[in-house]
């Protein structure tokens, strides 16, 4: 049994050392809480400032994967939050998935939406890749990829038990939940999905939810910055 915490944050857009000290303070009061796995939120480090991102953006072997490591170790956690990657002359929106002993992976956002302009500054990823810590197999979704329901399908057909989702979504409530059911009776897996709170270019809706295999949702957010804790099974029937 996996203790998943949901880290609903208030990202302040452009201000990645702020960000940094506010999300090790829910982390840790995630880790006070027993989690085993953290989620933050889509960009928690840094928002998204379509013009200046290109600035923040780091390789997986920077400052905030080393400082993610060094906060899993005092936690005695994983933690799994999407930043902004420099690699080979390209941006990815990318989930990294940092472990006491280090970068265990990466996820690279595949769905990118051209409303908000991330199709014009990030680079899709191609991989949908299966991790396992403290017990379960998972794989990890960003933000709009809820809409398509092949990455939850490739994942559960790598044999994940669960997947987990960092976003800043700011449309319909009512979608949100939709689309994060829809995925977990398709697949047949649980989807815990941790969302943004406060505004930015947007007002992000909150609404942090965990839905079961069957569709019930476990636990739901607000529309604040708070910490929410649900178990997962490594297996069930």
């Amino acid at each position: 049994m996996a203790r998943v915490a949901l880290a609903q944050m208030e990202v302040r857009t452009g201000r990645p050392d702020e960000n940094m000290r506010r999300a090790r303070e829910l982390v840790m009061r995630a880790a006070g809480l027993g989690a085993d796995i953290v989620l933050l939120p889509e960009l928690w480090l840094t928002g998204f400032p379509r013009e200046s991102i290109h600035l923040m953006a780091e390789t997986l072997r920077g400052r905030c994967v080393r400082e993610l490591v060094a906060m899993a170790r005092e936690a005695g956690a994983y933690i799994i939050g999407s930043i902004p990657e420099r690699r080979g002359g390209r941006l990815y929106n990318t989930a990294t998935v940092v472990g006491p002993g280090g970068l265990l992976g990466c996820y690279r956002k595949m769905r990118l939406s051209r409303e908000m302009g991330e199709a014009l500054v990030f680079s899709p990823g191609r991989r949908v890749p299966v991790f396992e810590a403290a017990g379960l197999r998972f794989s990890v979704a960003i933000c709009r990829d809820i809409k398509y329901p092949e990455i939850a399908l490739r994942a559960a057909r790598k044999g994940a038990r669960a997947l987990f989702v960092v976003a800043a979504w700011h449309s319909s409530p009512r979608v949100w939940e939709s689309l994060l059911v829809a995925r977990a009776v398709e697949a047949g897996m649980y989807v815990a999905a941790v969302n943004r709170v406060g505004r930015g270019r947007r007002r992000f809706i909150g609404l942090s939810m965990a839905v079961d295999p069957r569709g019930e949702v476990l636990i739901r957010g607000g529309d604040r910055e708070e910490v929410l804790v649900c178990e997962i099974p490594a297996a069930w029937g």
